[in-house]
């Protein structure tokens, strides 16, 4: 799916549509900004966004990633950004696990590609 920008203002965009013949759907856009509370879930799909522009997490904002077994695609989705990522302090990456999954110690989690400037830290929720 190709847009030329999404935007998330105090609202809840969860992507439902599974992958074709297995594969990981593809978001395409130029631009996305999730602001004023809004949230951005994966939901129960593997996919990717790709963002060919900005990447703005604004103040109490979140994006939720389920995770169901470790590697990216494998058991989780990814955001690539090839322009400016920019994070409110109270914006929230928060992971979910599903499925019954519990991660080794040590695990990590490729989320983000950055492929411009990062500024700002945002929240981290991740289960105990």
């Amino acid at each position: 799916m190709k847009m030329k920008y999404l935007s998330i203002i105090a609202s809840l965009l969860v992507l439902t549509a599974p992958g074709v013949f297995g594969q990981s759907p593809i978001l395409n856009t130029a631009f996305v900004n999730i602001s004023n509370g809004g949230t951005f879930s994966f939901g129960s799909t593997t996919a990717l966004l790709d963002d060919s522009g900005d990447f703005t997490m604004a103040a109490n904002s979140q994006v939720i990633w389920p995770v169901d077994a470790a590697g990216r695609f494998a058991g989780y989705s990814g955001i690539d950004v090839d322009g400016t990522t920019s994070f409110d302090p109270t914006a929230k990456l928060t992971l979910n696990l599903i499925n019954g999954y519990s991660p080794q110690d040590g695990a990590s989690f490729e989320l983000f590609h950055f492929f411009g400037p990062v500024l700002g830290t945002p929240q981290f929720n991740v289960p105990a």
